[in-house]
């Protein structure tokens, strides 16, 4: 049943793009830019990674409990997801943007934070709830060309 949660939250949550991560060796030629935003896909990447394993644990920790499996995949995502997701915010935060582009990362990294403020609070009825707190976030991520780092 929780495979079926895990794979509602990636449907939900979206997945990015792979497309940031092409080329396969050292940096060799990148600009700053592409350097910083394959570094922050990658973090956003592996942060899903550990949110949906976080999500998973937390399902096995509090099966059931009455609650409907929409209500579940809610309850997960606020309580074991979106801390993964604030720890992604905060790993990107130790990057150093290239020249020129720090408010513009910056008004990234704050939408998102003020996005899993906001999805952190009230209760956890449906996941649909989640997708607008992180509308603002989203679009940043995508103009930035943070593909991986698209929620929402």
């Amino acid at each position: 049943m929780w495979a079926a949660v895990a794979a509602i939250a990636v449907a939900l949550w979206g997945c990015g793009d792979d497309d940031s991560s092409a080329g396969g060796g050292s940096s060799g030629g990148k600009s700053a830019r592409a350097e910083f935003v394959e570094q922050a896909n990658a973090i956003c990447e592996e942060g899903k990674e550990r949110g949906l394993e976080a999500m998973g644990a937390y399902a096995k920790e509090h099966p059931g409990s009455g609650l409907s499996q929409q209500e579940q995949l809610a309850v997960a995502l606020q309580k074991a997801f979106l801390p993964e997701l604030q720890k992604q915010v905060d790993e990107i935060r130790q990057l150093e943007p290239p020249a020129g582009d720090e408010q513009q990362v910056e008004a990234f990294l704050v939408a998102t934070e003020e996005a899993v403020e906001a999805s952190s609070k009230g209760p956890a009825s449906t996941g649909d709830q989640f997708d607008p707190n992180f509308d603002r976030s989203a679009r940043l991520a995508r103009a930035y060309g943070l593909s991986g780092c698209i929620y929402g």
